[in-house]
């Protein structure tokens, strides 16, 4: 649990000593991890640093049929396709961080967290003032695959 909190004000920290400018993006969605049977809701900010790279951070919260389950994901973007409308496409790599525990009754708590690497593609697509994404991650390590769709706001 500490490395959640130690992680999530890590992201936190980042996103919002930049300026609030129209570089900055955040928002959330849905996601999946796995072999797609643990659906949960992510928490998804952005920072454009130019036109060619931006840095990206998710927070999953999973569903699992027993126990708990999160996932931290800082990535690099490298945007490879912007027709100037909104419409992007880009490559990913990153660190993936993934956590599954279960309560042992009276016998305690027991967790486990997986570290890994990402790659992956994602795109971006205008909807009126916000954007929407689709993600597609492979971890290696970790978690195996990962898909997640969502609506960004900010330019």
């Amino acid at each position: 649990m500490r490395i959640l909190r130690y992680s999530l004000t890590l992201c936190l920290l980042a996103f919002f000593s930049f300026s609030a400018q129209a570089q900055l993006q955040f928002g959330g969605g849905i996601a999946t991890v796995g072999n797609f049977d643990q659906f949960g809701v992510q928490a998804k900010g952005q920072y454009a640093l130019n036109d060619t790279w931006r840095v990206s951070a998710d927070f999953t919260y999973l569903f699992p049929e027993a126990g708990t389950a999160w996932e931290i994901n800082p990535n690099a973007h490298y945007i490879f396709s912007d027709d100037g409308a909104g419409k992007k496409l880009y490559a990913l790599a990153g660190l993936g961080i993934y956590h599954f525990g279960f309560d042992l009754g009276g016998f305690g708590n027991i967790g486990f967290t997986d570290v890994g690497l990402n790659v992956g593609a994602g795109a971006n697509m205008p909807i009126g003032n916000m954007a929407g994404y689709a993600e597609a991650k492979f971890g290696i390590g970790g978690s195996e695959i990962g898909l997640a769709v969502g609506i960004l706001f900010g330019n």
